[in-house]
């Protein structure tokens, strides 16, 4: 289906230690038990590109130590399920496990690229082969998740792995790159000494800490902190650290990590040179791994996008809250934001209508969750021309009751919008008294186009 989306998603698994030894899961196409040893090993990471899969890892089989195990693959479930594949032996230069494994050499490891027919998102399940006949073990790591795209997108941004240090990304002038930008919170000048990782998950090395971690104190009570490490970036907000005085009535503290796209791009989604039904694209996996907030608060977490009428010279606030405390405002919602003259709409994950949600994506929370998912979401010209309908008719409303006070509609024609930047993070709306917290945890985060 058209609305569907195809996007790059990198499924990548953290290798946890070559010396365990796996617990076995028996492969259909197995033969029956011998008296000898399984085959061992591991998937490390597995990825995916249009119509392809990429593998790596290695295994090996203690009874023949130094010959080569053979590796299936199996697409979209366990063997007997999925889409079957032999992908050959695994006989690659992997020194780590011959040091693990002495007496077996150095030629376990396994780097495969095939291709598919699966689409969308799909496990992915490696076994190796038993040398001696018996039980064919599914290796450890196996059955993970990747996105398989349809179509080649036109990439944008696509956040990076490694992750730079913090002093390249705590940096609001830059475009094209990760930026954090942050709001009544006070200064990200500080390295914390610990805990910021019991409230975001991602565990930064001690040595690292003041290249991958800043925060707006030392100690982790009081403190808001940003991290990006591995490939994963995070956010802390605690209004604990926010200053004293906020000059909103009621006040909002946040978090965004933010890409400015420069302005001699002039990237203009849903121009004709993407085609007669362009599709703007924002995928990412998050998790929401703690949310406190008071009465009459209220904790969210979006990804967005501004994009810019070159016609009016009026931005519109544009996407998805994949979080929000309150799920009475997990729907279809919209307003006029008179401090920065742009309208904004926030859509849910799981609606159709203003966005379109993608084949694959989680939907919008209430509650907190610990493991990443991933969620995605697309703008058509027809979302889009639904969304200036309703800034517009909005735009009436306020100017019926206060004549002039906003000049100016949105233009119906889309290919005059340009993108002026994408963000994702959180923020937490406080009524007095002051108190709540909340982190996110993201990684593969992905702009793009879909022609």
């Amino acid at each position: 289906m058209r609305h569907q989306i195809f996007a790059k998603v990198t499924q990548r698994l953290v290798f946890a230690g070559i010396a365990f030894v796996m617990a076995m899961t028996f492969a259909l196409h197995s033969t029956p038990a011998q008296a000898n040893q399984t085959p061992i090993g591991w998937l490390d990471t597995a990825s995916s590109s249009t119509g392809t899969i990429r593998i790596t890892g290695w295994s090996l089989d203690q009874d023949a130590p130094t010959s080569a195990v053979r590796i299936h693959a199996y697409v979209g479930g366990p063997a007997g399920v999925g889409e079957g594949h032999d992908l050959g032996w695994a006989d690659g230069y992997r020194p780590d496990v011959g040091r693990a494994y002495p007496g077996t050499g150095n030629n376990h490891g396994f780097d495969f690229t095939f291709t598919t027919d699966k689409r969308g998102t799909q496990p992915v399940c490696v076994y190796a082969l038993n040398i001696g006949g018996g039980i064919n073990p599914m290796l450890r790591g196996s059955c993970q998740n990747v996105w398989i795209e349809s179509f080649a997108p036109v990439y944008f941004f696509t956040s990076p792995d490694p992750s730079p240090p913090m002093s390249n990304i705590i940096n609001p002038t830059k475009t094209n790159v990760l930026t954090v930008q942050a709001f009544a919170l006070g200064d990200f000048s500080k390295t914390p000494k610990i805990g910021i990782e019991d409230f975001t998950g991602l565990l930064v090395s001690s040595g690292v800490k003041s290249t991958y971690e800043r925060s707006t104190s030392p100690d982790w009570y009081g403190a808001s902190a940003v991290q990006a490490y591995q490939g994963k970036f995070s956010f802390f907000i605690n209004t604990d650290s926010a200053p004293p005085i906020n000059p909103r009535p009621s006040p909002l503290y946040t978090i965004n990590y933010q890409v400015d796209f420069a302005s001699s791009q002039d990237v203009r989604p849903w121009s004709a040179i993407y085609g007669s039904n362009p599709l703007l694209c924002d995928t990412f996996f998050a998790a929401v791994p703690k949310s406190y907030h008071s009465g009459g608060s209220n904790n969210q977490g979006g990804s967005s996008f501004l994009i810019a009428d070159t016609s009016s010279r009026m931005s519109l606030s544009y996407g998805g809250l994949y979080y929000d405390s309150n799920p009475g405002n997990l729907k279809e919602h919209w307003g006029f934001d008179y401090e920065t003259g742009w309208f904004w709409i926030n859509a849910n994950y799981g609606s159709q209508n203003l966005i379109r949600t993608s084949s694959g994506s989680s939907w919008s929370r209430n509650t907190e969750w610990s493991t990443e998912e991933w969620f995605g979401f697309c703008i058509g010209k027809d979302n889009l021309l639904k969304a200036i309908n309703i800034a517009n008719s909005q735009i009436d409303e306020i100017n019926k009751t206060n004549p002039g006070k906003i000049k100016n509609h949105y233009s119906n024609n889309p290919e005059n919008y340009r993108l002026i930047f994408a963000a994702i993070g959180g923020e937490i709306l406080a009524q007095r008294p002051i108190t709540g917290h909340m982190s996110g945890r993201f990684r593969d985060w992905n702009i793009f186009i879909i022609k």
